[in-house]
């Protein structure tokens, strides 16, 4: 078992390498491609991912990313099951056989049930997290606000069961599919046909058996979870920054250790649910784990990799024959080389334009090992009088240095002015290695924001805005919508029901009416207010506001009647605003482009880049699912701050923080004090804006 155990590992690994350094990034390309022809600055928020897929091409799109996801997802557990069903059989085999003939199982995705079994494997199973783990997508969660929201309310509690009972039900009526699919080599249908099949011939004890496995995992998984908070590295983090973050960041180097042990542990209990299932299966359907190793498929695959080779070879024999050993060639080497070497950089630049910060990251740790090379060939030098750095074969640090020393000794200028050269190529990497290790700045000092003022009140009233002053937000988040009569009121929901027991629309009664309604929260009641009225209410106290503008239909009438009532009580210099409709952030931008404007988003696709500046956005309120140390890198690269919402849980808040978030909005400001504080005691940088005495963002002039 232990041997069979080390030979999953190194497939994983091996698999996960693949997937974040070649699948994904194919993945992301192709997405990306899209995205830079229907879209203004290569990314799409909230529900215009939706949208910018309505059309014929976008449909291609999308069809064509869930097939190779599909394909990516389904090969993995193949090779898997394939290794463990060998196992239980006791058949020897060697990985590489495994992972050739693994592809004839992916025969069943030619089949009209290929969208239905996408959503199956790509959907389904990441979010029950159970048993079937892969690379591409480990897990998938229902976004925090949603359930969020849904919590607030009895019913709402009831819908969110049900969404659990929903998909953990799919997930075990379809238990076991992948394993028909693989082992059988059939269609989605077909698979599910035999799935429930072998349901109906389980004992009970087997059943019993199944279940208590299931549960185990999901009791395990919360544990180690609770034991590894910061395991929370996802994999866009794998980037060109990775080296970077892992030498500078101490909390990064963190999460990624107990990313590996999170990895390595959930490893482990996927090799036992396989091998525990399997075991079941076997018992009741001997004819499934009848697998063999196709080894007429494997000859054919070998034979291809043959001929591959013997063609590589040819054309290695004419290139030497006819280029290198020609004399034009040999009289300018160094010239023509240096020649084909900036084209082929520029032609993978040009196909792959992401590809110019590898190749960075790559130039970068080669000049660093010759770096370190040269010093050590001068110490060698000076103690032994000769140099032993060109003829080691053995150590790869010494490599580059070898290779750009052979290289360099093909031109003249380097024979005539060796040290000089040396020198120029020393400086050169230290200059691009402390560039590299720059981390990304934040705009501003972590900010505070009460969410909808706090939880130590009804929300978006006075008395919550006043606690969330008194526990030391900077800002309290607010949201404001029209009346019948079309004056901003501060709610958030469209319908009084959750909040006032009464069953009726904001929209369809009259800021008069709805300030005489009387909103319940906990143990907590108050007033709906109208923007207008907790302006002058609040011109005497110290606390800010982040208006949240929400629309019906109407957002240019919205808009204009909330810039003129902040002006008419002169506290413009007292907010900042967002929305999660783009319309309107674009309207207040063209009338106020001096205001602190940004866009709330729970969804994105595509990558930040500097045309996000396009967008005419200062900053972005971000659903905390959509927090990763790539995203937050990207946006404060390119000076777009990020306010991360709701986050109520301490640890989440400094995880947030050391990952680069400009602010926290919380239910609980009190709590993010303590976080921001501790952390600010911490960590001394330099903010280029400030937020001074009235509240306004303002550049720090030295």
């Amino acid at each position: 078992m232990k041997n069979n155990f080390i030979k999953i590992l190194k497939f994983e690994i091996f698999y996960k390498i693949i997937t974040i350094i070649i699948l994904l990034p194919f993945l992301n390309k192709v997405l990306q491609m899209y995205l830079n022809n229907h879209s203004a600055v290569g990314i799409v928020f909230n529900q215009n991912i939706l949208f910018g897929f309505f059309s014929f091409k976008g449909i291609l799109v999308v069809l064509f990313l869930l097939v190779y996801s599909l394909l990516i997802v389904l090969y993995e557990y193949s090779v898997i099951i394939n290794m463990i069903s060998l196992y239980v059989k006791q058949r020897p085999f060697r990985i590489y056989e495994v992972m050739k003939v693994s592809f004839i199982n992916l025969k069943g995705l030619k089949h009209p049930s290929i969208i239905i079994c996408g959503l199956y494997y790509l959907l389904i199973l990441p979010l029950a997290h159970i048993g079937y783990l892969n690379a591409l997508i480990p897990s998938f969660k229902v976004p925090n606000f949603i359930f969020g929201e849904l919590s607030l309310t009895f019913s709402g509690n009831i819908l969110i069961v049900l969404i659990y009972l929903l998909y953990y039900g799919v997930y075990l009526l379809l238990l076991f599919v992948p394993f028909y699919m693989i082992l059988k080599k059939e269609n989605f249908i077909k698979a599910f046909k035999d799935n429930f099949a072998l349901y109906k011939k389980l004992e009970i004890k087997d059943r019993f058996i199944l279940i208590a496995i299931l549960v185990i995992w999901f009791i395990v998984e919360t544990k180690i979870i609770m034991l590894l908070p910061d395991a929370v590295i996802k994999n866009t983090d794998f980037n060109r920054f990775f080296l970077r973050n892992m030498i500078i960041s101490a909390r990064f180097r963190i999460y990624f250790f107990e990313y590996l042990v999170y990895t390595f542990i959930t490893i482990i209990g996927m090799y036992f649910f396989y091998y525990f299932y399997l075991k079941i299966i076997n018992k009741y359907d001997q004819e499934l784990l009848n697998v063999n190793l196709d080894h007429e498929i494997s000859q054919k695959l070998d034979n291809t990799l043959i001929q591959t080779k013997l063609k590589a070879s040819n054309l290695t024999k004419f290139i030497n024959k006819y280029i290198l050993t020609n004399k034009f060639y040999l009289k300018h080497t160094f010239i023509i080389n240096t020649i084909l070497i900036i084209s082929v950089v520029i032609l993978i630049t040009c196909l792959f334009s992401d590809s110019i910060y590898l190749i960075s990251v790559l130039l970068i740790i080669i000049l660093f090992l010759y770096f370190i090379a040269s010093i050590y060939n001068f110490y060698e030098l000076k103690t032994t009088g000769k140099s032993s750095i060109l003829d080691n074969r053995n150590s790869a640090i010494f490599y580059p240095y070898q290779i750009i020393k052979r290289y360099l000794s093909q031109s003249k200028l380097y024979k005539k002015h060796p040290k000089i050269i040396s020198f120029i190529l020393i400086t050169m990497s230290g200059l691009l290695i402390s560039m590299y290790l720059q981390l990304p700045g934040k705009i501003h000092q972590p900010i505070i924001i009460g969410h909808r003022g706090s939880k130590y009140g009804v929300e978006n009233t006075y008395e919550a805005i006043i606690k969330a002053q008194n526990n030391h937000s900077d800002y309290a988040e607010i949201d404001v919508q029209l009346s019948k009569d079309g004056i901003p009121v501060v709610i958030h929901d469209t319908n009084l029901l959750r909040l006032a027991h009464l069953d009726r629309e904001v929209s369809s009664m009259t800021a008069n009416e709805l300030e005489k309604v009387t909103v319940y929260e906990r143990q907590y009641q108050g007033n709906i207010i109208t923007l207008d009225h907790l302006l002058k209410k609040l011109k005497k106290e110290k606390i800010k506001l982040l208006i949240e503008l929400k629309a019906d239909n109407n957002q240019i009438e919205l808009s204009e009647k909330v810039i003129n009532i902040v002006e008419q009580n002169n506290f413009e210099n007292r907010t900042i605003y967002m929305s999660l409709d783009y319309e309107i952030v674009e309207f207040l931008q063209e009338k106020r482009p001096e205001w602190w404007i940004g866009y709330c988003i729970y969804g994105s696709a595509g990558q930040i880049d500097a045309s996000i500046w396009k967008l005419k956005i200062d900053f972005l309120a971000v659903e905390e699912n959509m927090i990763t140390v790539n995203f937050v890198d990207k946006a404060n690269s390119n000076w777009i701050p990020i306010y991360v919402w709701s986050v109520d849980d301490k640890i989440k808040m400094d995880q947030y923080l050391d990952i680069g978030v400009s602010g926290i909005i919380t239910n609980y400001p009190d709590r993010s004090y303590e976080v921001v504080k501790k952390y600010l005691e911490k960590n001394h940088q330099y903010y280029p804006y400030q937020i001074i005495n009235n509240g306004s963002l303002q550049p720090i002039i030295n």
